[in-house]
């Protein structure tokens, strides 16, 4: 990420194809903010769509998966969205900004945490039904937001995907991580980003490209609408393939992506309580990010509406590099307000 983007956790947001902006979100704040600026919130109902390209919902299936959006026993530092595939006892993160289909091999996972590790890590991991060795495979290394270094490569297997037998689809495997996951957890990752020319298939471009097609429209949709009681997790869907009008109140506002590769969209300003302050860049929408990235130019502006709004100046904490705040402010904390579009004409408050 460089300094001139920002980059915002999808689920702040409500977006349709190019993005579509619905419903109302309340606020639930992280009582830290990091060196690049940490905030979290939650939505009481949320409904998201992006299209990796401009095309029409087809009259295709569309493909639900079950899903939620809080903490993963196990993983309870990372509130993310994550969706399951039941058949293989699978969970993982729904991430619109990777292109990654990754699943832990259990094989790996337990030569390094010990055996029958994977039979006790929620998340799961996948059971090799063929040879699926590394050492006779093409291997690579991605390398993530978070600095973590991750070795995989690629293996295929027949997958039924919510209801629906998809047949055979490419994936990759993950035989190493640094730090290793006693360390830092490891993930499976659905990643529904934008192919780059060239390089491996996300599972969406997997369905639209099999004959006959899986789905009809590399169109997706991740919404939350239920709350389980007293406790911060929301219960939805992943929708492959495109959504599902009953779960928005029409009218859509649409904004164009100005970027071929990425989920960006034009961000002119940014409001914190009563302060105003103007950006006018490209903003990333990121359902693996569970926080807003912010570049340094903008810290003093937004974290002095927070002060002013709680009456209370933000403490720098040096051990963890973490500006802090009292959690007891939690209820004066100010709204955030992105003005969307080339003139900011696509407003949400959060």
């Amino acid at each position: 990420m460089s300094n001139s983007h920002l980059i915002l956790a999808l689920f702040q947001a409500y977006l349709y194809q190019r993005i579509c902006i619905n419903q109302s979100i309340y606020q639930r704040t992280m009582c830290t903010y990091g060196s690049l600026l940490y905030f979290m919130w939650t939505a009481s109902c949320m409904f998201a769509i992006l299209g990796s390209a401009i095309l029409p919902v087809g009259g295709g299936q569309v493909i639900e998966l079950d899903a939620f959006l809080g903490s993963l026993p196990g993983y309870e530092s990372y509130f993310n969205p994550y969706c399951h595939l039941k058949d293989m006892g699978l969970w993982l993160t729904v991430d619109t900004g990777a292109r990654a289909f990754h699943l832990i091999q259990s094989e790996w996972y337990d030569s390094v945490m010990g055996p029958y590790s994977c039979a006790n890590l929620y998340a799961g991991c996948y059971v090799c039904k063929t040879e699926c060795d590394h050492r006779h495979a093409a291997t690579r290394v991605e390398t993530f937001l978070d600095g973590r270094h991750v070795e995989i490569f690629e293996h295929k297997d027949d997958f039924k995907i919510g209801s629906v037998d998809v047949g055979e689809i490419k994936f990759e495997l993950v035989f190493g991580q640094d730090p290793p996951p006693y360390v830092f957890p490891v993930f499976n990752i659905l990643g529904l980003g934008r192919q780059h020319e060239g390089g491996f298939p996300p599972l969406l471009y997997q369905l639209i490209d099999k004959n006959p097609k899986m789905v009809n429209s590399r169109t997706f949709a991740i919404y939350f609408n239920v709350k389980a009681p007293n406790r911060d997790i929301y219960f939805g869907k992943v929708l492959l393939g495109g959504g599902d009008p009953n779960l928005y109140k029409p009218p859509l506002l649409y904004l164009q992506f100005t970027d071929a590769t990425e989920y960006m969209v034009p961000l002119r300003s940014m409001q914190v309580g009563d302060i105003r302050i103007d950006i006018d860049q490209n903003i990333l929408l990121d359902s693996g990010t569970n926080m807003m990235v912010v570049p340094p130019l903008y810290y003093g502006a937004i974290m002095g509406g927070i002060s002013k709004a709680v009456s209370q100046p933000l403490v720098w904490e040096p051990a963890i590099k973490l500006w802090s705040i009292s959690c007891s402010n939690y209820s004066s904390m100010p709204k955030l307000t992105l003005n969307l579009g080339p003139g900011g004409e696509v407003r949400i408050t959060m």
